[in-house]
Parts: structure tokens; sequence; C-alpha cells
């Protein structure tokens, strides 16, 4: 697993709400080339330019990313 995400909650609101496309790019990035999902194969690293408004502090970029960091299952590994 990617994400500290219950599969079996009902999550409301979706945590998927803000920052559906960077969820999207980090499972693609751990995406083998037989097109099936393996947390073993890669790495996400989270990334953003602090020059863009939207990502300063209470901007909706840095609040998906906020979401995001906060929600790796190993934010640190």
């Amino acid at each position: 697993m990617v994400f500290s995400w219950g599969g079996n909650v009902n999550h409301s609101p979706c945590p998927l709400q803000n920052n559906f496309q960077l969820v999207r790019r980090i499972f693609a990035a751990s995406m083998g080339p037989d097109g099936k999902f393996s947390p073993k194969r890669g790495h996400a690293i989270l990334l953003y330019d602090d020059r863009n408004p939207s990502f300063k502090k209470g901007g909706r970029g840095f609040e998906a990313y906020e979401s995001i960091r906060a929600a790796l299952r190993y934010p640190h590994s």
C-alpha cells in the first residue's frame, strides 16, 4: 500500500477530491512493465515550486501537496 487510507472506509470528503492527478501520477510511477501495480517498484518524491502562488501556504497546490504527503504510508522511507 502506498497510502494510509483505509479501503473499507467510506471517506467523506473523499481524500482524492483535490489531488486526484497527483495520486494518479504516484500510482503510475509504481506500475511494472506488465501494467500491474507494485508498491516495491519505486519511490515517490513530492516536489513543488514555492514561487508558484498556488503553492504558498493556504494555496490549493500547497494543500493538495500537504494532504498527499500526510497520507503516504511511508513518508520518509
